[in-house]
């Protein structure tokens, strides 16, 4: 767009933000990439996550934490938030926006560079950088959405079977960027059933808990609405205080919970739902800042429930009760992949009644979905293992000192 143009649209203070959180940093990456020029890169990882510390990203870190690897490599975070008061060793952290030498020292040096959302362009051919996406699979059309840098080395996908999708959706050039099928650092935490930290168990004594994750109809970032619906309480189905007094009335009866957990970029100004017995709210600051995160929040459900977002084809990896809230289609600007229903082994929910009726088939134990998410599950994952860690690491050849000692 011509500035000009832009400035007359957007006005001066947005056209300011640009130019100090976007234009200056790119700046002073090609500053330093020229300064260093012909230096041997070093032993060191840049990371990205969608909220910090979560998602493929963090999971990545975890892994190399656990098994010893900032001993021998330097851990560089590039973070929307705030850094931790205390980091181990090696690890260091910058933010993604705005201007850093430190940052740009980071990416002009750093031997391997990954992302979840925020590419960090490499600079040098013998750089490798992976796009490792935070949602495996979703219903949202993102074409057009999504563009993955065509600096990008590689991607994780899916299984081969699913390549056609991740090429069209993610606008990814197959002849620059190859489709690598190693699995998801994130869902390793899935496959294994461990947790970090318990939250239901240590909060509530309800028999079972039902896991809400919308995804974001109305975001934080500059007015984004991907959704023309009137929502009073700021998630589909629930328009009245007496729906939530009788959703909350119903769980109690049931000896249930219902946790809302909302999208890290939902505005929650627009969310009406204060704490009741049953029906527990979490915002995407709450849980990065917890013991635990949603990893431990999908190991404690019983069932999902979920809309076009692609926490559902994370809880899949479980093969437990799913629900797919489709009240608001109509109104949701970002529309559809081709064929979604293909892809939703589960209860189609459009009315509070149908998310009553799926609340008390989980509480009795029906589940009438279970071979249809399985053949999902296989299309998507493969072989369902713990090792996609593992198996990045080796392919990017960090390897351990004890590794390297044996072959």
């Amino acid at each position: 767009m011509n500035p000009l143009t832009y400035l007359k649209e957007k006005g001066l203070r947005r056209a300011l933000q640009v130019i100090w959180l976007f234009k200056l940093p790119k700046i002073q990456v090609s500053i330093v990439a020229l300064l260093t020029r012909g230096r041997t890169l070093e032993n060191k990882i840049v990371i990205e996550s969608h909220n910090d510390f979560d998602c493929n990203g963090g999971a990545l870190y975890d892994w190399l934490i656990e098994n010893g690897y900032n001993d021998r490599i330097k851990i560089v975070w590039r973070l929307y938030h705030d850094a931790p008061a205390h980091l181990p060793k090696n690890v260091s952290c910058v933010s993604v926006y705005g201007p850093s030498w430190k940052k740009a020292w980071a990416i002009c040096t750093a031997k391997w560079l990954t992302a979840d959302c925020t590419v960090a362009d490499k600079v040098r051919e013998d750089q490798v950088s992976v796009y490792m996406t935070h949602a495996a699979f979703s219903l949202k059309e993102t074409k057009g959405l999504v563009e993955v840098s065509p600096s990008v080395d590689y991607v994780l996908g899916l299984t081969p079977e699913m390549d056609d999708y991740f090429i069209d959706e993610c606008g990814i050039d197959a002849e620059s960027t190859e489709i690598l099928h190693l699995g998801y650092p994130d869902l390793d935490r899935l496959f294994s059933g461990r947790h970090t930290s318990g939250y239901a168990s240590n909060t509530h004594s309800a028999k079972k808990v039902i896991l809400w994750m919308p995804t974001f109809r109305k975001g934080v970032a500059y007015g984004r609405e991907d959704s023309n619906a009137i929502l009073p309480y700021g998630v589909p189905l629930i328009d009245s205080e007496s729906r939530l007094i009788d959703l909350n009335e119903l769980l109690a009866k049931l000896n249930m919970v219902l946790v809302v957990k909302l999208h890290p970029k939902q505005d929650v100004s627009s969310i009406g739902l204060d704490k009741l017995g049953n029906v527990v709210l979490l915002t995407g600051d709450a849980v990065r800042k917890s013991a635990f995160d949603n990893y431990d929040l999908m190991l404690e459900a019983s069932a999902l429930i979920s809309d076009y977002s692609g926490a559902a084809y994370q809880y899949l990896v479980l093969n437990r009760p799913l629900a797919f809230v489709l009240s608001d289609l109509d109104e949701y600007k970002v529309g559809l992949i081709n064929h979604p229903e293909d892809y939703m082994p589960g209860s189609k929910i459009m009315t509070y009644e149908g998310l009553c009726s799926f609340i008390r088939e989980v509480a009795v134990g029906s589940d009438c979905y279970s071979e249809e998410r399985r053949a999902l599950r296989s299309k998507f994952y493969g072989d369902c293992d713990a090792r996609s860690c593992e198996r990045l690491v080796r392919f990017l050849g960090i390897l351990s000192e004890d590794e390297k000692d044996n072959g």
